[in-house]
């Protein structure tokens, strides 16, 4: 049984973490969106759900 898989990526400045996201979309099958593009009502529509964001250090 496939599994529908979703992951939200929130990612900026050398994309870094889109990256990991399309790596993990080719193994998985799974969507990509854009946090600032996600619709709350989709997400009855899936089975798996994987949240990316990158680290901001500059305030360390």
């Amino acid at each position: 049984m496939d599994k529908k898989v979703l992951i939200i990526v929130h990612s900026y400045h050398q994309m870094n973490t889109m990256e990991i996201a399309e790596a993990f979309s080719k193994k998985t099958n799974a969507k990509i969106v854009k946090a600032q593009d996600f619709n709350i009502e989709e997400i009855e529509n899936y089975d798996f759900i994987g949240f990316g964001s990158g680290i901001d250090i500059q305030d360390l």
